[in-house]
């Protein structure tokens, strides 16, 4: 009983002291404005391996619902959280990944409280590459000339690189449209490349075109441009 009676007799202005303080402490803390706020925070794919791949639309941001003092809000920013999803170990396929509180990384005194989407689809797939030839594409008519002139493409094929469904879909890799009304005969022409899935790369954006005139022509009077 001596020990306990000395225990809160002991140093009693000290305590006293203390008890104070963090009574104030505490007033101070709970007396402050609480407000709330969403910001649409970037969601980052980390550690994504070489030779995978996401497939299909993902969403580039996540709305974060937070709470905190009206002073802390004030200055809070979307670019003080973030939110991602590990894909170290990815399998191939579908999955669905969870999003919540605890998936955002905040400011201390920053309580996040609702986050939309609650969950994200990602389809991985590997990376491969394929070998296609490269269709000239064109228009019109030579000047002074008729017939079909001999469009060559070198190189006549490229290397293309992406999702293994988008590149086996793909049969070739076609050049822009070349007008013909205003391209002289034997003329090379730097042409650029495209494919109609953006998730394909090339390995190059131009080709050079080479315009031959048919052997076989009709002059129709004019000279050629």
């Amino acid at each position: 009983m001596k020990i306990i009676r000395q225990i809160f007799t002991q140093n009693i202005g000290l305590k006293f002291f203390s008890l104070i303080l963090a009574f104030a402490f505490w007033r101070i803390i709970t007396s402050e404005d609480i407000a709330e706020v969403g910001f649409n925070v970037p969601l980052e794919l980390r550690n994504m391996p070489e030779g995978v791949e996401v497939v299909g639309d993902v969403i580039n941001s996540v709305n974060v619902r937070a709470r905190a003092s009206a002073k802390l809000i004030k200055r809070l920013t979307a670019a003080d959280m973030y939110i991602s999803i590990d894909l170290s170990r990815p399998t191939l396929g579908e999955h669905t990944y969870l999003l919540n509180s605890a998936s955002v990384q905040a400011p201390v005194g920053v309580e996040v409280i609702r986050v939309i989407p609650t969950q994200v689809k990602l389809h991985l797939e590997r990376t491969i590459r394929k070998t296609l030839p490269v269709k000239v594409r064109w228009k019109g008519a030579l000047p002074g000339f008729k017939g079909v002139p001999q469009l060559d493409a070198d190189p006549a094929e490229v290397l293309v690189e992406g999702p293994e469904s988008r590149v086996n879909d793909l049969t070739q890799v076609s050049t822009d449209v070349i007008d013909l009304t205003q391209v002289a005969p034997n003329l090379k022409l730097s042409v650029s490349l495209s494919v109609d899935d953006p998730t394909v790369r090339l390995s190059l954006e131009k080709v050079d075109v080479r315009v031959v005139a048919p052997s076989k022509s009709v002059s129709t009077g004019k000279k050629p441009t």
